[in-house]
């Protein structure tokens, strides 16, 4: 357990924990049978043009056949093949694993690459780490195993037809021996700071191995015991700009993140003790029923095939009208996708009833109450909150004009 409060605390970022796509992710990675001393590359990056590269062989003794392949990575610099990278693999008999080489500097030599790997039959997965060619420090890993066809026949076909229609002129040895690609992109580690917990990573979205490029990698932040870490902003993720130091919120504390590792290796936090959060923390899902001035309850969860605009006040509210001319434009701009619903504390439904009236009010009008203030953080008013689909929170800390703007703007 880790007391950070008011200093900055080096975390070493120890564990690869998969994303939200880890699971789902079905890319294969076709093979094809080496005739001879060249192999062949169709990549979409140079306008499909198929390029043919003659490679000099490792020591393959008693190696029965040969196949090739490409992996993806980019971290090779002047790569004439962007992102792939070309490997071998070696069968050998079957008391033997077979081998596979990476020809990690794309000079089409697999003789100056290292050691190969050793592939044993049967195999659940192997996990291929790649080093950027200029930060060698810097890591990716990359997670090959086997399809299993038995309940998905009909990717096996469609993997059959199209590897064989993009490569007519290669000897595509099929779907069965296809390598399952998935990619362990996110560096983290599972902290405890006083009585709270939670995982913290980086995330590398360009796949090169490296972790603070701008506009490209991510800071992550998840819970203690996830399996899986979000690398989606609307679950808190932080994209990377030009900025040294970060902040995020978990469980109503503000932590900044500075002194970050290009590699991947590490990274500082610190609580900012004088900071509290305003609003519930971004992913989190709302649940809670409310009273409408019709004084029937409603929950919130009849609204989730919809995005929502959770607006709370009471009637000392400056900002009142302006917010009510906002709310009243995305009502009636965006009603079809966007549910408005305002929340008034303190008042009898009889109250809210006259409002909505003498204001043609169109759109939900709702009574809060302190279980709901306090499910929905709210610590002031007026607190404005933007529900993504299924009541999950994607903004806090905004207003119904800041909100029109980013529809009007498309960002939301």
């Amino acid at each position: 357990m880790l007391d950070i409060q008011g200093q900055s605390i080096e975390l070493i970022l120890n564990e690869r924990i998969p994303d939200q796509k880890f699971e789902k992710s079905e890319v294969a990675i076709p093979l094809f049978r080496l005739t001879g001393d060249t192999i062949e590359a169709n990549i979409p990056a140079l306008g499909n043009k198929n390029v043919i590269n003659k490679i000099k062989f490792p020591k393959m003794v008693g190696c029965r056949d040969t196949a090739y392949g490409y992996l993806f990575f980019n971290g090779v610099e002047n790569n004439s093949l962007k992102a792939n990278i070309p490997m071998l693999i070696g069968n050998y008999n079957q008391s033997q694993p077979m081998k596979l080489w990476i020809d990690m500097n794309c000079n089409f030599d697999f003789n100056d690459d290292g050691d190969p790997d050793e592939i044993v039959r049967n195999f659940k997965y192997i996990d291929l780490i790649l080093n950027n060619s200029k930060v060698t420090d810097g890591l990716y890993i990359t997670r090959l195993s086997k399809f299993n066809f038995s309940n998905n026949s009909s990717y096996y076909f469609m993997l059959e037809k199209y590897f064989k229609n993009l490569y007519p002129n290669r000897r595509f040895l099929g779907p069965n021996y296809c390598f399952r690609e998935q990619q362990l992109r996110t560096v983290a580690k599972r902290v405890h700071i006083g009585n709270d917990s939670f995982s913290i990573g980086l995330y590398d979205g360009n796949g090169n191995g490296l972790y603070t490029d701008e506009e490209e990698d991510e800071i992550v932040i998840g819970e203690y015991h996830d399996k899986f870490i979000s690398t989606l902003e609307e679950d808190g993720a932080i994209v990377f700009s030009n900025k040294k130091t970060y902040t995020f919120s978990k469980r109503g504390l503000i932590y900044e993140v500075s002194n970050i590792d290009q590699a991947g290796k590490f990274l500082s936090i610190k609580l900012l003790s004088n900071k509290v959060a305003i609003g519930p923390e971004i992913g989190k899902k709302l649940k809670f029923k409310f009273k409408t001035h019709k004084d029937k309850y409603v929950k919130l969860k009849k609204y989730r095939c919809k995005k929502v605009v959770l607006y709370f006040f009471d009637w000392n509210n400056p900002e009142l009208k302006n917010d009510t001319i906002a709310l009243n434009e995305i009502h009636h701009k965006y009603g079809k996708k966007i549910k408005v619903i305002i929340l008034n504390y303190g008042s009898q439904p009889g109250l809210i009833k006259n409002y909505v009236q003498f204001g043609k009010i169109s759109y939900i009008c709702g009574i809060s109450s302190k279980e709901i203030n306090l499910k929905c953080s709210v610590e002031k008013y007026p607190s404005t909150i933007f529900l993504k689909r299924f009541n999950k929170v994607k903004l806090t800390n905004t207003s119904p004009q800041e909100i029109l703007e980013q529809l009007n703007n498309k960002k939301l």
